[in-house]
């Protein structure tokens, strides 16, 4: 009986050492806020409920401990709207993230199946509200003008990248270096559809810049659908931090390039408080795309006030003024009419899990 004790309990050891080398965690984001726009299709306004400050989503990660320094990784992460329980419009299940890699600390790590892509991951290095839906680079227009909507993602910005490799380095002296690949899956030629982008990111202390380029190819031809270009940067001065960025989106056919730059600061008044300021300028973005008299200013303002690290209260605001041609508009502030000034606040509440 003594034997059998002892051996039970030696199993039990093994066990929990074993599943203390694995990890599963559940996170998401519920963010819905008040957003009243005007400047719509039609010269009309509207008071809606949305996800002004970040995406509403829910997901699943974690990791195994290989031996080694060798780790397996995985994240499954899906979308949803909070104001109506729904998920996202025309989405998959998990349309945010889904794919498994290994990762080496010393050496990098490689990602395959839907990922985010990587010259979107460098625009929002340079972006003061992060990716907000609201303002900012993304909310405010600049990533559809640059990374537009193309048949490498379900997305309505396109900003991931599916059936893809992706693979970066460990830091070098700051840098690394990153490759993405989204297979076209097209019978009998591998150049239709398929996606490739790549990038440089460079961190020493409070600097960071970031550099992303990127092709997408038609779904049925060889022919080139787009490539882009994008250089962004940040600094931490201690009591603010700046953001600046610039993007080139090169499309056949079109006339013109669309090119986009902004500039940001993120200033933590308090340990509560924190204000965001942006301004960008996107040239010749029009619904046709590359069009004469199609530019857009975008101005960006957001006071946030953190009642606990996990949530945060928030204001916004934001307006584009859109040229005789321009189509511009804040991302969850409607869709603007044609050579319309875009105006809208937002009022809401962000918790993280």
């Amino acid at each position: 009986m003594k034997k059998s004790l002892i051996a039970l309990a030696a199993l039990a050891t093994v066990a929990t050492a074993a599943q203390a080398q694995s990890s599963v965690t559940i996170y998401g984001i519920i963010d819905v806020g008040m957003v009243r726009a005007s400047g719509l299709t039609g010269d009309l306004s509207a008071t809606t409920m949305t996800a002004p400050l970040a995406t509403n989503r829910f997901g699943f990660r974690g990791s195994e401990d290989l031996g080694g320094g060798l780790k397996a990784n995985f994240n499954l992460e899906s979308g949803f709207n909070a104001d109506t329980g729904a998920q996202s419009a025309n989405t998959p299940l998990f349309n945010r993230q889904a794919w498994v890699g290994l990762e080496r600390g010393d050496l990098g790590q490689i990602q395959l199946g839907r990922t985010t892509r990587l010259d979107f991951d460098a625009l929002i290095n340079g972006d003061a509200f992060g990716a907000a839906n609201f303002g900012g680079v993304h909310g405010g227009g600049v990533t559809k003008a640059i990374l537009g909507t193309d048949i490498s993602s379900t997305d309505a910005d396109a900003t991931r990248a599916i059936n893809s490799v992706k693979a970066s380095t460990a830091r070098f002296g700051g840098l690394s270096a990153a490759l993405q690949y989204g297979f076209g899956e097209v019978a009998g030629d591998s150049k239709p559809n398929r996606f490739e982008a790549y990038s440089l990111d460079y961190v020493n202390g409070k600097l960071r810049v970031t550099y992303a380029g990127a092709r997408q190819y038609h779904a049925t031809t060889t022919a080139k659908l787009f490539s882009n270009n994008v250089l962004t940067a940040s600094y931490d001065f201690g009591v603010a931090k700046a953001f600046a960025g610039y993007g080139v989106r090169e499309v056949p056919g079109y006339t013109l390039d669309v090119k986009a730059k902004y500039v940001g600061v993120s200033v933590p008044v308090t340990s509560k408080v924190t204000l965001l300021g942006q301004v960008a300028k996107v040239d010749n973005f029009a619904a046709a795309g590359g069009t004469a008299n199609a530019d857009a200013d975008s101005y960006s303002g957001g006071v946030l006030y953190a009642f606990s690290p996990r949530t945060t209260g928030y204001v916004l605001v934001a307006q584009i003024n859109n040229d005789p041609s321009g189509t511009l508009n804040i991302r969850n502030g409607g869709t603007a009419g044609t050579g319309l000034d875009h105006k809208a606040v937002a009022v809401g509440v962000r918790h993280s899990f």
